[in-house]
């Protein structure tokens, strides 16, 4: 009895430290545009916008000083699959290909001792394979894609979801598994799913062809749309209510990996790829600043080995992640060495689409802060200061402040910034190493409809615009009928004459512009009818209005 005891016993020991020597799996959750001070995890959001992530974040380490290196998707996500910085690693806006050279996270858990299964899901169609950024992934699946929504009618996130639970059903028994998910529900347009997308309150449906339009960020910058306080309260309303709904969503997935087995073998780490500016600083969207709203975001790490209930305020980057996730593999991961490595650097390149669409509607907006390339740097040394510098000007010191307010995230400091901070940059700048001067193929676009269609509707191409542009006229004729309607009448001409500018066959803007020129330039009234009719033929305008064309140009030509 005794000895079957002893063998019973050994067995017991035998299997535990067998699952402590197992390596656990990796679930890497990148939500979309999440910015920090909008999570409820550490208890600074204005609203409870995410119960379960906070419920996770106990569970495991919450970093409240993360920053993203890069202000917009794509160089975020290189930085985060290959620990590089966008200067390094070279896929950027200027040039939109992460290097096969580059060796990603994937590539380094897949080809290591530990062989890792490996498998990315995305909703976002600037972390894809128009970009080389499923390198090192067994297995890849694409929202957008004829796999994806376009034939399962699901939202982008419940099919990426779904794919994810399915593939980790099938797979996370056979071996460890690295999983990497994208997640795009705070994002402009601010989609809520389902049953939340009045969870804070409802927006105001008037400002949906707006928050709709894929260049809000080029409106707002050309001065067509001010950030004013209306507009903002509903922006962040939208945001909440997005946010609201992908954590119930979250909780879901979570729920269903649970009853799979796998969770209690799983180490998971969320964050995001950059935050959203929501009407501060007078922006709107992340493209063009570094500001901290863009730049801070939420990371929290859970799972075997990782301390409970621990967090971490001194300054650290997402792109650490390519360090610190083998070490999590091996349990060996050490939160007090966490952020000291390297300081949180950040990066903004030419957005070039930016800049080419905004002069190109409005060549008379000064451009070059835009368009000038940028550094921002949070260093330990210093983790209450911020040092900005941009091509072709000084540098800029900013005191973040404890309390983020909707003004407060960073605040100018008097003085310039100081010897240390900046000597600080000048060293990390110089060992920046470029991975190589030159790239080719530019990005996977050739007879890729489906992803250049998507990256025109999130506003990352000139070209199509057609739906935009249509829209935009229709608004400009709405406002132009307002001004009608108070007796604003050059305000009016105005607007009808936007509307026209951007679909010059617009017969109802057309028609308001010769009625308005009657009054307000009657030599020129019946050019204006006259180019009405020619519109309104081709278009089948009402009869009605083509007749009352037809009697007001006789009328003033005498005939």
């Amino acid at each position: 009895m005794a000895t079957l005891l002893l063998i019973g016993v050994a067995i017991v020991e035998f299997g535990i430290e067998r699952s402590r020597a197992r390596p656990p799996h990796v679930l890497l959750l990148v939500l979309d545009t999440v910015r920090a001070d909008r999570v409820s995890v550490v208890g600074d959001a204005p609203r409870e916008t995410t119960p379960f992530l906070g419920a996770l974040g106990r569970r495991g380490l919450v970093f409240t000083h993360a920053r993203s290196p890069a202000n917009w998707t794509l160089p975020a996500h290189a930085s985060l699959f290959t620990g590089l910085f966008p200067s390094e690693h070279g896929c950027h806006f200027e040039h939109r290909w992460l290097a096969d050279e580059a060796q990603t996270l994937a590539e380094l858990l897949r080809d290591g001792a530990l062989e890792y299964r490996t498998a990315g899901f995305s909703s976002n169609v600037n972390v894809s394979r128009t970009f080389n950024l499923d390198q090192g992934f067994d297995h890849w699946f694409e929202s957008w894609t004829d796999e994806g929504v376009s034939t399962g009618g699901r939202s982008a996130t419940d099919a990426v979801l779904a794919e994810a639970e399915a593939w980790f059903r099938a797979n996370g028994p056979r071996g460890p598994s690295f999983v990497f998910v994208n997640l795009m529900d705070a994002h402009l347009p601010y989609r809520a799913a389902p049953g939340f997308e009045a969870h804070f309150g409802t927006p105001d449906r008037r400002v949906d062809p707006l928050v709709e339009s894929p260049d809000l960020l080029d409106r707002v910058l050309v001065g067509d749309v001010e950030p004013d306080p209306r507009l903002r309260t509903d922006l962040e309303l939208r945001y909440d209510n997005a946010l609201r709904g992908l954590d119930d969503r979250l909780r879901r997935f979570f729920d269903a990996l649970g009853g799979l087995g796998l969770l209690d073998e799983c180490v998971v780490v969320v964050t995001s790829d950059h935050g959203e500016n929501l009407g501060e600083h007078g922006l709107v969207d992340h493209q063009g600043s570094l500001h901290e709203t863009v730049l801070r975001v939420p990371l929290l790490v859970a799972g075997p080995s990782v301390p409970a209930g621990e967090v971490i305020d001194r300054p650290v980057t997402t792109a650490e992640l390519f360090r610190w996730v083998p070490d999590l593999t091996r349990r060996a991961f050490k939160p007090a060495q966490a952020g000291t490595r390297t300081a949180a650097l950040s990066e903004r390149m030419t957005p070039v689409d930016l800049v080419e669409r905004v002069r190109a509607a409005r060549p008379d907006v000064p451009l070059d802060a835009v368009a000038a390339r940028e550094r921002a740097l949070v260093d330990s040394a210093w983790p209450r200061r911020k040092l900005l510098r941009r091509e072709g000007a000084a540098d800029r010191l900013f005191r973040l402040a404890d309390d983020p307010s909707t003004e407060g995230d960073e605040l100018p400091v008097e003085g310039g910034a100081g010897p240390g901070l900046a000597a600080r940059l000048d060293e990390l700048l110089a060992r920046l190493r470029v991975l190589r001067e030159s790239h080719a193929p530019e990005a996977r676009t050739d007879g890729n409809d489906a992803a250049l269609d998507e990256l025109s509707r999130l506003g990352y191409l000139s070209q199509p615009r057609d739906a935009s542009v249509s829209l935009h006229a229709q608004e400009h004729l709405a406002r132009g009928n307002r001004h009608h309607a108070a007796g604003r009448l050059e305000a009016a001409r105005d607007d009808w004459l936007a509307a026209a500018r951007l679909s010059p066959d617009f017969a109802a803007a057309r028609f308001n512009l010769a009625v308005a020129a009657e009054t307000l330039d009657p030599d020129r009234a019946a050019e204006a009818w006259q180019r009405y009719l020619e519109v309104a033929l081709r278009a089948g305008d009402d009869p009605a209005k083509i007749a009352q064309a037809h009697e007001r140009l006789d009328l003033l030509r005498g005939e």
